[in-house]
């Protein structure tokens, strides 16, 4: 009886053994569908291809990485309004022959005027002039308004994006901050933040700082205010330090440290380098007081003339009341793994709406982003991390560079945005305990390796 017993539970613990050696030859066979292939195979698709299968449908969609191209521009109304002046401009930048953004974010400070009848507010009536505009000059597409934020009736900020990118735009958040008294708040900033195509956050704050040409240290502590009291994204940190791209912009009111007398003399003479050693917020910056990690496109202060303070109606005639200076910038900051996915493409004044003592100042960016490749998986119960990195496939990976996320999942699944610790160049399956080995060929020519499945 009592040999019965054991062989009975030996023969148990034997076809346990053998359904547990079938179940992972299923797995590794199923798995082995999965192909790596180079960039010029994939033609900038998807990085991770399945093989035919009679058992499964996988639906492979997206790409490694897309390219986005961001638009902001800055202007002091001076409390005027801006009639029937053709506000189109705004949008068109000089220096580069392009009008096809995905985002356009508009920031203005002094912006309260009587609005045209059929509005009953500033706000109404000024969302509804930047849409036309934005209709007017980017007519190759179609844009909705994300969203749009005001500060009493002085600083607002109106974000426009493409239709068809709004589905994919998450963690919409905005928020506004007074660095004065509540009576007056005519300063402080309004920002937004969002993450897009689920990797990728950004920030936009719209700001206007203390004026006058003795106020830098006022304006030193109101850029760290801001950036402290904005509730965007995980309001336990700091704006500046929590998204892939923070875009920090305005009527900074940041003053040349000369006279007017000298300052037009050095315009006249085209010596604008002179005026940069001059700049308030160049100086600030360089001593760690304001915006330390902050940069212009082009890395200095505006190759452009001054913004402020030109006499309405002209573009290069101050006014001797004030000094004149780069009152208007923008500036952006990016993570250290995010540093090389963002591109300046222009940096430039607007001299063509002229209804201010201010000038408009526009700049364009190029963000590289990586995408979500979203597969219907084999195991609908887990997701999948993969880690990719200096493998060439459908962008450049040949120079060293921060490794890419994707993650495989299950419409049912949540999604998760934390990367696994940095490895050596490999992809790593995470679920069933298996990994990729790199493939040894790198760069392939038009060439399918199937990758050999080994367990960790």
């Amino acid at each position: 009886m009592v040999l019965l017993v054991f062989f009975s539970f030996l023969a148990m613990v034997i076809l346990l053994i053998l359904f547990w050696v079938y179940e992972r030859a299923n797995a590794r066979q199923d798995l082995s569908g999965y192909v790596a292939e180079s960039a010029s195979a994939l033609d900038e698709s998807s990085a991770l291809l399945p093989l035919a299968s009679t058992e499964t449908t996988i639906t492979t969609v997206g790409e490694l990485c897309r390219k986005l191209k961001i638009f902001i521009t800055t202007w002091n109304m001076g409390d005027t309004t801006p009639g029937d002046t053709n506000l189109a401009p705004l949008f068109q930048p000089l220096k580069i022959q392009d009008n096809d953004w995905d985002i356009i974010v508009i920031g203005t400070q002094e912006c309260s005027y009587k609005p045209r009848t059929g509005f009953l507010t500033c706000e109404a009536d000024w969302v509804d002039r930047v849409n036309r505009a934005v209709a007017s000059s980017c007519p190759s597409s179609t844009y909705v308004t994300l969203e749009y934020q005001s500060l009493r009736e002085s600083i607002r900020m109106v974000i426009l994006v493409k239709q068809e990118l709004r589905p994919h735009i998450s963690n919409l958040k905005i928020s506004s901050y007074s660095t004065t008294v509540p009576l007056f708040w005519r300063k402080g900033a309004v920002g937004c933040s969002m993450t897009i195509y689920d990797f990728t956050s950004v920030c936009f704050v719209n700001s206007h700082l203390a004026a006058h040409q003795e106020s830098t240290a006022a304006r030193n502590d109101e850029c760290k205010q801001i950036l402290r009291e904005l509730r965007l994204g995980n309001v336990n940190y700091d704006a500046g330090n929590q998204f892939s791209h923070c875009f920090f912009f305005g009527d900074l009111n940041y003053r040349l440290d000369t006279t007017w007398h000298d300052a037009v003399a050095y315009l006249n003479r085209n010596e604008i380098t002179y005026l940069h050693h001059r700049d308030q917020l160049y100086t600030e910056q360089r001593r760690g007081n304001a915006l330390a990690l902050f940069q212009e496109p082009g890395g200095q202060p505006p190759a452009f003339a001054p913004t402020f303070k030109v006499k309405r109606g002209t573009t290069n005639v101050y006014d001797q009341k004030r000094t004149p200076s780069w009152c208007d910038r923008i500036l952006w900051k990016s993570l250290p793994d995010c540093v090389g996915n963002i591109t300046p493409l222009t940096y430039e004044s607007n001299e063509r709406i002229l209804t201010s003592d201010h000038l408009s100042v526009l700049a364009a960016f190029e963000l590289t982003l990586p995408l979500l490749n979203t597969i219907v998986p084999l195991w609908p119960q887990h997701v999948f991390s993969f880690i990719l990195s200096d493998i060439e496939i459908s962008v450049d990976l040949t120079q060293p560079k921060p490794q890419q996320l994707l993650q495989i999942m299950s419409p049912s699944t949540s999604r998760s945005s934390s990367a696994p610790e940095k490895l050596n160049p490999r992809l790593i399956v995470s679920g069933p305990i298996l990994a990729v080995e790199p493939i040894k060929s790198a760069p392939l020519q038009n060439v399918t390796s199937t990758a050999t499945w080994t367990e960790l």
